[in-house]
């Protein structure tokens, strides 16, 4: 049946589920919304997959049609059916309330509540989330010396770190790390602020700031690890790179001219 749009002004709401399509394009739970109705339900957990909303078929479907039918007023019941951890013989079946996200806070009035459940769709995060004077063309941007990648479960992971470079010299951060977190954003499976999906583009800027400003790394210890915290001053250049700046090479002197 197809789901009649909302009247005007009454706002709108979700159960507080983070989706990403995985490897078998199946929509799978990465995140649940602190203080959400899905989590309150203790019934539903990260790894569970949606195949069924209302009644509606959304096994293997494009997010969207998960999307406007999870989404309805705030008040009213959603029924979802997950398998449990991917595990196809084990169903199980929740009826959840739609509310306001709760991670977002109170809305001003009048305000568009944030949709929730949107893993591939969503507004902007507010810029009070975002780390201060971040930008990956601003003059001078320093950083705290690592490499990353995304891997195949959408996390941001630590590949590499710079000779000398803040995150090598705290002993605190090794190769394989995932970042969970950046000045007290989550960016874990790649989705930020309201489920919307992080770029490589946008980490970066999120990791670079002023020369000597003070950055906040919450950091997963490899797959299902334990969190490490990491306070790292970002800079614009390693030790050895600062050395060959001071030091120039000095320019050999002209041949004599010939007799």
């Amino acid at each position: 049946q197809q789901q009649q749009p909302p009247p005007a002004g009454v706002a709108i709401g979700g159960v507080g589920l983070f989706l990403k399509p995985n490897e078998r394009s199946e929509l799978e739970i990465v995140r649940l919304a602190k203080g959400g109705s899905a989590e309150r339900s203790g019934q539903i957990l990260p790894g569970d997959i949606v195949f069924e909303v209302d009644n509606e078929d959304v096994y293997k479907k494009d997010f969207n049609v998960f999307a406007k039918l999870i989404q309805g007023p705030v008040g009213t019941f959603v029924e979802v059916k997950v398998f449990k951890q991917g595990d196809y013989s084990r169903v199980s079946q929740v009826v959840l309330e739609r509310t306001l996200n709760p991670e977002e806070g109170r809305q001003p009035a009048g305000a568009s509540p944030p949709p929730q459940g949107v893993a591939s769709r969503g507004p902007e995060p507010p810029r009070q989330q975002r780390a201060p004077g971040l930008s990956s063309s601003m003059s001078g941007g320093a950083d705290i010396g690592i490499e990353f990648k995304t891997d195949e479960t959408g996390c941001f992971q630590i590949t590499g770190l710079k000779p000398g470079g803040p995150a090598q010299n705290s002993g605190l951060v090794d190769v394989g790390d995932i970042l969970y977190e950046i000045e007290g954003v989550k960016v874990l499976y790649g989705i930020g602020p309201n489920g919307r999906p992080l770029s490589n583009i946008e980490i970066t800027e999120m990791l670079r700031g002023p020369e000597g400003s003070v950055m906040n790394l919450r950091l997963q210890k490899g797959r299902m690890g334990r969190l490490a915290t990491a306070n790292l001053t970002r800079t614009s250049a390693t030790p050895a790179t600062r050395v060959a700046q001071l030091a120039p090479t000095r320019q050999a002197s002209p041949p004599p001219p010939p007799p």
